[in-house]
């Protein structure tokens, strides 16, 4: 998830960011169950699927925490990122610190 996390904050400006991400990770997620089936068919692609989504924002928050220590002010610090880091920050327990 973090090669999908680099990407899409090369490509994708963060203003867009809420409007296209979910189409596109529909995509990368339907092509990764399609590749599994044809390359890992022991392995069920929905349990994968399932399994890797909620990495997505984990992924984020760990590209997040590297951008603020290394330039605190840099542009890919941003509202969507954020809220990226809290969803993470829930997801692994930590109480919200808003």
């Amino acid at each position: 998830m973090k090669n999908v996390v680099l990407f899409f904050s090369s490509c994708i400006p963060f203003d867009e960011c809420e409007k296209r991400i979910p189409s596109l990770l529909d995509y990368y997620f339907k092509q990764f169950e399609h590749a599994l089936v044809n390359h890992q068919p022991q392995l069920d692609p929905n349990d994968v699927v399932q399994s890797w989504k909620p990495l997505y924002c984990i992924a984020w928050a760990d590209f997040q925490r590297f951008v603020k220590g290394w330039s605190p002010d840099h542009w890919k610090i941003n509202p969507y990122t954020e809220s990226l880091t809290q969803k993470a920050l829930l997801q692994l327990g930590v109480p919200d610190r808003a």
